[in-house]
């Protein structure tokens, strides 16, 4: 039952726990990856918005609150999962 593989396609917009998704099947060897590097932001945090008083201007922050790391040592915070094959997209 376990011993089918899993084919993940990826493109530059996965992000999250889809990257971690993909990048434990691929260490766990189950897993072959297709399509693009993925965005690399997958550690999760908060985010806050701060508007300036008396202007136009609106800071916005993202603060990490972890990081997670796999089994093997391995982040894609920053990197991305690659593929193992890349696809290209294209339009009609």
């Amino acid at each position: 039952m376990f011993d089918k593989p899993i084919y993940i396609i990826s493109s530059k917009n996965t992000f999250s726990a889809a990257e971690y998704f993909g990048l434990t099947a691929k260490e766990m060897k189950r897993a072959i990856i297709l399509g693009e590097t993925t965005a690399g932001a997958g550690n999760p945090g908060t985010s806050q918005g701060y508007h300036s008083p008396n202007t136009d201007t609106v800071f916005w922050l993202f603060i990490p609150n972890c990081q997670i790391i796999t089994r093997s040592g391995n982040s894609i915070e920053g990197v991305g999962l690659t593929q193992m094959w890349c696809l290209k997209v294209t339009t009609g």
